[in-house]
């Protein structure tokens, strides 16, 4: 069967991150998903750490910039979406994010129940202090909104041609929320589902 989604990862140097995030698919209850990882610039190290999983799993695909973009990943992530995208859905999300086992088992229910969903989301745990927590404590759940300061890179999934079709234009670092809003104007009737529990964790 070919797979549902592609998991777009943009990664830099963070050495320790990188193995518990492609775990955390390695582990989903449903297998169904291909991983495209993005490292910003080129790193041996960081090559090499990924090097075993490529060896031993067919689905996940590892690339490195010939220069570092230093933008947050957003260039990274453009790269990804115009390149190496090809599955109905796609999630574009970070090295240092981890997803619970059943992430993709609630997503694909809720497109299996509704022919018509368009974009996804769930809640997350927060890790970090960062101006879209309101300063949270640490691992404290974000509750995730289509809005600009509601919504973290990780945790959404949406159809690959409403993604194609808007791009990722911005760099800021505020790009998330940006590409939300972008893909709300575009698509003022887009059809939206929300998962109501904390499946991924953002550090």
């Amino acid at each position: 069967m070919e797979p549902w989604i592609t998991v777009i990862v943009v990664a830099y140097k963070r050495y320790n991150h990188i193995p518990i995030m492609i775990h955390s698919f390695l582990t989903q209850t449903n297998p169904n998903w291909k991983m495209v990882i993005l490292h910003d610039g080129p790193d041996e190290e960081h090559a090499t750490i990924v090097q075993p999983y490529l060896e031993k799993h067919s689905n996940i695909e590892y690339h490195q910039s010939k220069r570092r973009y230093n933008d947050w990943g957003h260039s990274l992530r453009d790269w990804g979406i115009n390149e190496f995208v090809t599955t109905p859905w796609t999630l574009i999300t970070n090295d240092d994010n981890y997803y619970v086992p059943t992430f993709l088992h609630e997503c694909y229910s809720v497109i299996s129940d509704n022919n018509n969903a368009e974009f996804i989301m769930v809640d997350g745990l927060m890790n970090t202090p960062v101006s879209n927590t309101l300063n949270r404590n640490r691992y404290q759940v974000q509750y995730t909104f289509p809005k600009t300061t509601l919504i973290d890179m990780g945790s959404f999934i949406l159809k690959q041609n409403i993604l194609k079709t808007v791009g990722f234009k911005s760099k800021t670092i505020s790009a998330d929320g940006v590409l939300v809003d972008s893909i709300l104007d575009t698509y003022p009737d887009l059809i939206c589902y929300k998962i109501n529990q904390a499946l991924f964790v953002h550090n």
